[in-house]
């Protein structure tokens, strides 16, 4: 999946894992002397519009849209939307990516092959253990709009074969002591506010379904609810079985023990009761005029620097991924040269 960080715009192939962002689209059509615009139209035998070939490979605007249609359905999912503004943006950056990928895939070692399977079951692995089932993986994919699980799970793979070749061909590593500069010279980066990451179970005022507030009858039926849910937990049933049974915040019910809580953000008298929390506790009931809360804690950070060594693995990634970043725009105009990339008309 797309996301921010502080270093940067990186990307997925649809979804997935996390590889840097290979290319700039505008600057290397333009190094290339072509454009859509300047270029001729191309349709396949089964009338799907090629929109780039090169040698070995083409790419059609089905496969394009269904790359940009299955990013979507997944922001959706997490009640999330692409702005119109990002849009265009956004699909010419997976149109590059899709260049790259179809390419790398040609030239993998395999040193390539047996390390992109090893990251690509450790994330699957990971991608299953985070759903708690395999099945529930499943409904993931079709959620995303992957027309087979089967497809999902060879996208997968495919994301981590990149990672590896480019790896590989642009090896980059960063010191400890480049790490621990870094960190030290660039302090406002690492402060946090008091947070905690964990779930909640929360039962409304208002009713969702009419916007209506509710009843003194239907209120008191509410905590009753609530009472019952809040015991359940306390017998040791899964938090995030009953976030899903019970709570009335649709877009967080399914997201597990990982939802980020900041303080300040839910009022006094949540923060006064949630943030007396440690890891692994539950609390009582945290009734607000919003409606009533239940949380529990998974990690609790107190304000201030993140300690230096529970960011340095993560940050000797972010660095080595942005070093390799600068040496992917160069490296990414020889390869498209080299295997004659052209854009096609629309």
């Amino acid at each position: 999946m797309f996301f921010f960080s502080k270093f940067g715009l990186y990307w997925v192939f649809i979804i997935i894992a996390i590889i840097p962002l290979i290319i700039t689209p505008t600057s290397n059509m333009q190094a290339q002397g072509t454009s859509t615009a300047e270029t001729f139209s191309l349709s396949t035998g089964l009338g799907e519009k090629v929109i780039v070939k090169g040698k070995g490979f083409t790419i059609t605007q089905k496969e394009l849209d269904d790359t940009y249609i299955r990013y979507s359905m997944g922001l959706a999912s997490d009640g999330q939307s692409i702005s119109p503004i990002a849009a265009k943006k956004l699909e010419q950056d997976m149109l590059e990516q899709l260049i790259l990928k179809k390419i790398i895939l040609q030239n993998l070692s395999q040193e390539d092959k047996k390390r992109g399977e090893e990251l690509a079951q450790k994330e699957f692995e990971h991608l299953t253990n985070q759903k708690n089932s395999e099945a529930k993986l499943r409904r993931k994919a079709l959620i995303e709009g992957w027309s087979s699980y089967e497809d999902y799970i060879q996208n997968i793979k495919e994301v981590f074969l990149c990672k590896a070749y480019l790896e590989r061909k642009l090896p980059i590593d960063i010191s400890d002591k480049e790490i621990q500069e870094y960190y030290d010279s660039h302090p406002e980066l690492f402060q946090t506010e008091e947070m905690f990451m964990g779930g909640l179970i929360f039962f409304s005022s208002i009713d969702i379904l009419t916007g209506k507030t509710l009843t003194e009858e239907e209120w008191n039926n509410k905590k009753l609810l609530a009472q019952k849910a809040l015991q359940e937990a306390q017998e040791k049933t899964s938090f995030e079985e009953l976030m899903k049974k019970y709570s009335d915040d649709i877009i967080n019910r399914n997201k597990g023990l990982t939802i980020i809580f900041v303080k300040g953000q839910l009022g006094n008298e949540f923060d006064s009761q949630a943030f007396s929390l440690r890891d692994g506790q539950i609390s009582n009931l945290i009734e607000t005029p919003a409606g009533i809360f239940i949380v529990k804690v998974a990690k609790y950070t107190p304000k201030g620097m993140v300690p230096f060594i529970e960011i340095k693995n993560k940050l000797k990634t972010e660095l080595e991924e942005k070093a390799r970043l600068q040496e992917l725009n160069s490296y990414s105009l020889e390869l498209k040269k080299e295997y004659n990339v052209q854009y096609i008309k629309q």
